[in-house]
């Protein structure tokens, strides 16, 4: 069973993936933590997830809670 999960293939194909994930997910954490392409930075992100999803009158919180109700139940409690 160890053999299998840890089994890699000798071909390019996680590579490419990696690479392309990658490339997918760099300018989006970039945008969060440093503010670039448009972004708020960190201490206004932070900011949004500490204060603003804790007021009942947020919007934004208003409709996080109605889809994290129809994607798993216990998100709903956790808000």
């Amino acid at each position: 069973m160890k053999d299998l999960i840890f089994k890699t293939n000798n071909d390019w194909t996680g590579l490419i993936i990696r690479f392309t994930l990658g490339l997918f997910l760099l300018p989006h954490g970039a945008q969060k933590m440093l503010g670039t392409f448009g972004g708020f930075g960190f201490s206004n992100t932070m900011f949004f997830f500490t204060f603003c999803t804790r007021q009942q009158g947020c919007v934004e919180t208003k409709i996080f809670r109605k889809f994290s109700f129809y994607t798993a139940p216990g998100a709903y409690k956790c808000t």
